[in-house]
């Protein structure tokens, strides 16, 4: 069973679909008491809660509309009905909207009275306007699934609380778990579980074992927390070179208070986990798990536990699980269409493009059973720049040849980060006309744009075309550190030692259907402020200065002009104290 709660209720065919979206209209409000939506509303809060919307883009996600909105306040709870005795796994949707630095919102989320989420910081996980999600498992021991959301001061909050979204998943739709490369019992032997069976614990150097027979919480399988390994040790697990998520289990079998036990933990020489401590997570005695994503370029997984910078006492782990990463996407484009759901996702309509003309045909296409996806396409010499997060993504390219029939008649190269990813590419060739087929290769981003260069090449005919565009988070390819061969349009006078406010300058509207736009810009952009707009690819298309009499004050930009297309600008701003870098969307 399904629950998604993008926040009001919607019911998906054949599960009973729980889907909330926070901050958008609900009939229960203004209601103490609770009906039909009841398990939305819950029982009455000591402070009510209020809806917000946003129109800012929101980067790591193709889904903007989902964290435009949310629910905030100081205190605030949801009940959503479920089977007594089961085992739900629930996924919360974090961006922050408002808050411009680390410590400006900080609260506390309980899960069915246990605290799984302590002075989080939205702003200090990921930056501003960015997604995140954080994931839980709970059994449910009454016939309601109680979250609670508080931003007392008492606690250590500040501001208010929030949420964009909430899904739950039941038995019976709980995601598919990923194959297990290696599978640890850290200080025991080897172990069967309910979710596969553990190896004895080896390939660790340094540390010691302890075990007990005391029950462990939150979880089913006892046996694999009551041993440990602990101490200052590492582990070097064989596994091939790619990308993998790594899964820790964790319990406290020794001490009974927050901060008597504190440490760090790195993957491949990179911190994980710092300043960890399990009973202030989940408190002692039960199960916990913490997992993030990791590329092995050696054939040796690191994996380090140790004190760190004010550590307490030792590290320590129960089981390790090193698991093929499944790839999530970041964004889907449809190439030359508009917006289409498949079997395997929903794909945007065409955006973030420069260049190129669209072309559609009624054709069957054969090797797919999602035509309509390869129906539509981009052609010609065009750029795509595509809002990404920093990190290493597999880029999956969809291609059908829609007008050729032979061979030889289109040949055309793909450039990813400068880098060279398809060279004299013959789709004919490789899978015959009106025939779906794909390519995909890793690449890592620097400067938040991941760009998509499709030219003719030396030895080019026709032109280059694409059907739709996937960009996915974490993949089986070795990931490629590409380097662009001119400078990031986000690069611009980087080299400089001022303050950098980006976060702090609201834009608006962005999109903008015209090209004008007003900034509100922080307190540190105060007299001659100059600027630069930039294409996605570096080409500068204005330059100015204007004045600036206050900080906060709001600056209006008609770029109309410079704008007629749609696709993604940088505006780059520069005053005596301080140096801003904003995206503009077009559309």
């Amino acid at each position: 069973m399904l629950r998604r709660y993008p926040t009001d209720l919607a019911v998906r065919p054949a599960t009973y679909a729980h889907s909330r979206h926070a901050g958008l209209p609900h009939p229960c409000r203004r209601r103490a008491s609770y009906d039909f939506a009841r398990h939305l509303c819950r029982r009455p809060v000591q402070r009510w809660r209020h809806p917000f919307a946003t129109d800012q883009p929101i980067a790591g996600t193709t889904e903007d509309a989902l964290y435009q909105t949310e629910r905030y306040g100081q205190q605030f709870g949801y009940a959503f009905p479920v089977s007594r005795g089961q085992q739900y796994q629930v996924v919360l949707h974090f961006a922050e909207v408002y808050a411009t630095q680390v410590g400006q919102r900080v609260f506390d989320v309980a899960l069915e009275g246990t605290k799984v989420l302590d002075n989080y910081d939205i702003y200090r996980k990921v930056g501003a306007y960015t997604a995140t999600t954080e994931r839980f498992t709970v059994t449910v021991a009454d016939d309601e699934l109680n979250l609670d959301f508080s931003s007392l001061a008492s606690a250590g909050g500040v501001d208010n609380a929030k949420i964009s979204a909430i899904e739950v998943y039941g038995p019976s739709t709980t995601p598919t778990t990923p194959t297990a490369v290696l599978r640890l019992k850290a200080g025991g032997g080897q172990l069967s579980t309910s979710i596969g069976t553990f190896a004895a614990d080896q390939y660790a150097t340094g540390g010691a074992v302890f075990a007990t027979d005391q029950p462990i919480a939150a979880t089913q399988d006892d046996a694999l927390y009551q041993t440990e390994r602990y101490g200052s040790f590492t582990y070097n697990l064989p596994v091939p070179n790619g990308t993998y998520s790594v899964k820790l289990h964790f319990a406290e079998l020794y001490w009974d208070a927050a901060g008597q036990r504190v440490f760090t933990v790195a993957a491949e020489g990179r911190p994980v986990l710092q300043a960890y401590d399990i009973v202030k997570k989940a408190g002692p005695l039960t199960a916990t798990t913490e997992t993030f994503p990791v590329t092995v370029t050696d054939g040796q997984l690191t994996l380090a536990f140790a004190p760190g910078a004010g550590g307490v006492d030792q590290p320590k782990v129960s089981a390790i699980e090193v698991l093929e990463a499944t790839p999530t996407a970041v964004l889907r484009l449809k190439a030359g269409g508009d917006a289409l759901t498949t079997s395997f996702g929903r794909f945007a309509a065409d955006q973030f493009f420069a260049g190129g003309s669209d072309f559609a045909t009624d054709q069957p296409i054969a090797g797919t059973q999602e035509d309509a996806l390869y129906q539509s396409e981009r052609y010609g010499s065009f750029l795509y720049s595509l809002p990404v997060a920093n990190g290493t993504y597999t880029v999956k390219l969809h291609f059908a040849e829609l007008y050729w029939d032979a061979p030889g008649q289109r040949l055309f190269d793909v450039a990813a980060e400068g880098t060279t990813v398809l060279k004299a590419y013959d789709i004919v060739q490789k899978v015959g006309p009106l025939t779906a087929t794909t390519e995909s290769f890793s690449v890592t981003v620097t400067d938040g744009v991941l760009s998509l260069a499709f030219a003719p090449g030396a030895g080019g005919v026709d032109q280059p075309k694409v059907s739709a565009i996937e960009v996915l988070s974490a993949g089986a390819v070795s990931p490629v550190t590409a380097a662009r061969p001119t400078a990031s349009p986000l690069a611009m006078g980087a080299a400089t030692k001022l303050p950098v406010y980006s976060a702090q300058v609201k834009l608006y509207p962005n999109p903008s259907t015209d090209g004008r736009v007003t900034l509100e810009l922080p307190a540190a952009f105060q007299g001659e402020v100059s600027y630069t707009l930039v294409s996605s690819v570096g080409t500068t298309l204005s330059q100015g200065q204007r004045t600036v009499s206050a900080g906060g004050q709001s600056v209006t930009f008609d770029f109309s002009p410079q704008l007629p297309a749609e696709g993604l600008y940088y505006l780059h701003l520069r005053a005596a104290k301080g140096q801003a870098h904003v995206k503009i969307l077009r559309k």
